[in-house]
């Protein structure tokens, strides 16, 4: 009786310790407080991340330590894929392929920005804008903060990292001050697989922003959008 209760007793204190570590993790990374969830879920020990507030914030995770390397080429692969795919330079794809690390490595925090500061969830897109007054078209790859986790204003950013324009919500009645194009009103809308579309017009420009697609869908649908 005295093995069963002690070994009880012993369990007990692991589930406990387990519940503190994840408990301290959160309170230390905003980044794992956001994504805890998930992560207890994979039983997480490493996370891998961009450094970089304006790019892609895919992150990858690994469950053994032996594992944990897995995590960075996924981490890498992807957003390459990801930057790739929306017509990114090579150059800039290295610059957030290289600016990135480990926030969690082998159950031990490191020093990390989005340990710090996690308040935008950024993704690759594609923004096309029309000039009504002649009809021509402008297409670019665009860093687009999809999510904003503490207020209802979110950035576009260009192909140098400067933000380019500025939304303001609800989603459904957003303004979007863009440079060079002046304010712009309309919405945004989430689909499956975490694909978006933001559609915004004034009298002199229509422009919409795609999210998780192709160049070649973006310019195949930016059409029948107005």
């Amino acid at each position: 009786m005295k093995k069963i209760l002690l070994s009880a007793a012993l369990c007990l204190a692991a589930t406990t310790a387990a519940a503190t570590d994840w408990d301290v993790l959160q309170a230390k990374s905003q980044l794992i407080n956001r994504e805890a969830n998930f992560l207890k879920s994979k039983n997480a020990s490493s996370v891998y991340a961009s450094t970089k507030a304006y790019c892609p914030s895919t992150f990858w995770w690994s469950g053994r330590p032996s594992a944990k390397d897995n995590a960075k080429r996924g981490f890498r692969r992807q957003i390459s894929r990801e930057m790739e795919n929306v017509g990114f330079s090579q150059a800039v794809i290295d610059h957030c392929v290289d600016n990135s690390g480990f926030l969690l490595e082998n159950s031990t925090l490191r020093q990390h920005p989005k340990n710090d500061r996690y308040t935008d969830y950024v993704k690759p897109g594609i923004m096309i804008v029309r000039d009504k007054s002649t009809g021509t078209k402008t297409i670019a790859p665009v860093l687009f903060e999809t999510n904003s986790f503490t207020d209802r204003v979110w950035q576009v950013f260009g192909a140098n990292f400067a933000k380019i324009c500025t939304l303001r919500g609800p989603a459904d009645a957003l303004k979007l001050n863009c440079n060079g194009y002046g304010e712009l009103r309309g919405t945004f809308s989430n689909t499956a697989n975490g694909r978006s579309t933001t559609v915004m017009r004034n009298t002199r420009y229509d422009l919409a922003i795609f999210v998780r697609r192709s160049r070649s869908y973006a310019t195949r649908n930016f059409d029948a959008l107005f």
